[in-house]
């Protein structure tokens, strides 16, 4: 913050307040008397720029910054000895701070061969779920719970339930599991998924994808009831998607429909959102039509007032819808399948694709590439996601969001809307009826 002056039109501390209420110590003594009184001042500094730009800078930077300075108060207030109940840091600015606000901030001409790393953000996503788990507990006494049921015995699904499990005990989500055999019957799945819906310590549940051909996935996804449905599959869920695609994309904080995203479509337009770039009139084009990502992705993009284009497996000269987007997303499935020329020069491109390509060269026999060209890609795209860490980490902390979300749905508190990173408040706890969130 410190490293980013901002302009005097801005810094005038009569827009802005830090108040530190019931500070009964006289001002002329205020620092002998303050454990840090060093660190007062510094705060009393960084409040006035701090929100001062929250409220009033047009600089898409100036602005950033300022957003996360004002949290940074929150922690040196503290430390400088001031009770919690007293800091309270406003703005009187006219417009909120959200990414409906942010997102038009600039053109894509800003852009300039970005590359996204989608695990740096993926660890603000989880620090944010960790905060608010921990507020959720101290307000309500409620843990969010996840529960995982798999199915046989892959590796591949094992390793990641493993992984979902520590990411979960990582932001403080209790975590539950059973592992039936490989011969389970339908009736069987859906007996554990009955128990999982009667335990009031479990707000979610995941059946682990794929599953042995003899049983019927779209059965037993529907089985999930939609308040406990963490990936969003249920067909009440996707329905109020693609009916509430603007409330969603906007952030419209009204709305509490649908309850969740499904995961991987959510870290896709998180990210996009976070660019902060004009994305209205864009044309987007989304290679595959899967309902855990290229559907799910495309009405969002709508939503956002872009132009979109589905590109699947009977589609004619795929290149040619390609070259003509502003936004390519990549989830068809097949190793670097769009190449760099294919790319349209300053394009955004979100490769969601994993894929294994042969490698003599490493040690495991192959290495993981996407859907995309990237290194043909990277020189022509103004921001591109690498593969991996781009967006396989987005993924699992917005299923740690999802499960959040699902317990504040239990308690009558809004889900934390897709367009803004903070919503919560201790107030929330004290409003919010659970018969009126729910109608």
């Amino acid at each position: 913050l410190l490293n980013t002056p901002p302009p005097p039109q801005h810094t005038s501390s009569s827009s802005t307040h830090l108040l530190l209420h019931r500070l009964h110590t006289p001002s002329s003594s205020a620092h002998s008397n303050m454990p840090h009184g060093t660190a007062a001042a510094t705060i009393l500094t960084m409040a006035t720029v701090s929100s001062s730009l929250l409220g009033h800078s047009r600089r898409p930077a100036w602005r950033a910054a300022a957003a996360g300075g004002v949290h940074r108060i929150r922690r040196l207030a503290l430390r400088a000895g001031v009770p919690k109940p007293c800091i309270s840091l406003r703005s009187r600015s006219p417009r909120r701070l959200t990414r409906q606000t942010r997102v038009s901030s600039r053109p894509f001409s800003t852009l300039d061969n970005q590359i996204l790393d989608g695990k740096s953000l993926a660890a603000g996503i989880r620090a944010e779920v960790a905060e608010e788990v921990t507020s959720l507990l101290d307000n309500t006494g409620v843990v969010p719970g996840l529960a995982v049921i798999l199915v046989g015995d892959r590796p591949d699904s094992r390793t990641y339930v493993k992984f979902k499990k520590r990411a979960a005990a990582e932001v403080g989500i209790e975590s539950f599991q059973r592992i039936l055999n490989q011969n389970v019957t339908n009736e069987e799945v859906r007996e554990a998924i009955a128990q999982f819906n009667a335990d009031p310590r479990v707000h979610g549940i995941l059946v682990q994808l794929p599953l042995p051909r003899h049983l019927d996935t779209d059965t037993i996804l529907q089985m999930i009831p939609p308040e406990k449905d963490v990936d969003g599959f249920h067909a009440r869920n996707v329905g109020d998607l693609w009916l509430n695609t603007r409330n969603i994309a906007h952030g419209d904080s009204k709305h509490v429909k649908p309850l969740v995203l499904p995961c991987t479509a959510a870290g896709v337009m998180y990210m996009l959102l976070g660019l902060n770039v004009n994305l209205s009139g864009k044309e987007a084009v989304v290679l595959g039509r899967s309902r855990i990502v290229g559907m799910p992705v495309a009405g969002l993009l709508q939503g956002l007032d872009c132009t979109v284009t589905m590109v699947h497996s009977r589609t004619k000269n795929p290149e040619d819808h390609i070259k003509r987007a502003d936004i390519v997303i990549a989830a068809i499935g097949i190793p670097e399948y769009v190449k760099g020329d294919w790319i349209k020069p300053g394009a955004i491109v979100i490769d969601v694709g994993i894929n294994q390509k042969p490698d003599p060269s490493s040690e495991k026999g192959y290495q993981l590439t996407g859907d995309v060209d990237f290194e043909g890609a990277r020189m022509v795209a103004g921001a591109i996601t690498p593969v991996p860490g781009g967006v396989g980490p987005m993924t699992v902390a917005m299923l740690l969001r999802n499960t959040l979300n699902l317990a504040r749905y239990s308690l009558g508190l809004r889900p934390l809307p897709l367009a803004r990173r903070r919503l919560s408040s201790n107030s929330e706890f004290q409003q919010t009826p659970a018969a009126t969130s729910r109608e």
